[in-house]
């Protein structure tokens, strides 16, 4: 296991092997994001039909990640992809926001298990990581958000700072969801 990714917004190196490779595909547009992992999946761009298979609205979403299995000289590497809209590159807090949980998804058990050193991350800004195992993937990763903006200043428990009602005008409707409700009630719960 001599293969490491660099998570730049958490400030992780987490091991991986070898046979993991992971890009961070920066900002992008929805469109693109996924035209890139047709072209890195199956060497051609999206057809008008699988776009329409998608199913969703290119504009409704702050960032992703996808993973697939790829077979490459005759060995089976898992690809794993990660972006943020490139709508929001210049939103603070928010673009930081979403670097953190899309990098945090990437730490999930399926892909890289490595949800122990977003604990050892949290510990060290005075967040008890207790267990996460009662959360669902989705809360871990704002988890991951909420970790990244406490890093660099923002103060969560204080919703009347700037920055907060900055991130509550930027995302309001990410605000209002229950799962960004739970994983703050257990941010703030776990703070020392």
């Amino acid at each position: 296991m001599a293969n490491s990714i660099k998570l730049e917004t958490l400030d992780l190196e987490i091991p991986v092997p070898e046979s993991l490779i992971f890009h961070d595909e920066g900002y992008l547009n929805a469109y693109e994001f996924y035209n890139k992992i047709c072209n890195f999946r199956n060497g051609r761009d999206l057809r008008m039909l699988e776009i329409a298979n998608l199913g969703f609205d290119f504009g409704s979403e702050y960032g992703a990640l996808e993973s697939y299995i790829k077979e490459e000289n005759g060995q089976s590497k898992k690809h794993i992809h990660i972006y943020c809209e490139s709508a929001i590159k210049d939103n603070y807090p928010l673009n930081q926001f979403v670097k953190g949980h899309e990098e945090t998804h990437v730490l999930q058990p399926p892909l890289v298990n490595g949800y122990e050193f977003l604990k050892q991350k949290m510990q060290k800004i005075g967040i008890n990581p207790l267990d996460l195992t009662k959360l669902t993937e989705e809360q871990i990763a704002h988890i991951g958000g909420l970790t990244i903006l406490t890093s660099q200043g923002v103060s969560i428990n204080d919703i009347s700072s700037q920055k907060w009602q900055t991130l509550i005008k930027q995302a309001p409707e990410l605000i209002a969801s229950t799962n960004f409700q739970t994983a703050l009630c257990w941010f703030l719960k776990n703070k020392n």
